[in-house]
């Protein structure tokens, strides 16, 4: 029996900015786009965030990302 592939996507990282790779995805139109790349080669998402270190987000500031789809 084969053992299933899993593929980790991690949009934007962390702590990562255009000034390491200009390719990392910064704008919501950036993010969105990557998102549907990945989406396209068969990776599943799931739209979660666990916030910026140091800083605790409103339930409004983590759900926000699913009003881009």
């Amino acid at each position: 029996m084969e053992a299933p592939l899993i593929i980790t996507v991690g949009l934007t990282g962390s702590r990562i900015g255009k000034q390491q790779t200009p390719h990392i995805p910064i704008t919501p139109d950036e993010t969105t786009r990557s998102g549907i790349e990945a989406w396209k080669a068969g990776v599943i998402l799931c739209l979660t965030t666990s916030g910026i270190p140091g800083r605790n987000l409103s339930i409004e500031e983590r759900l926000a990302p699913l009003g881009l789809g």
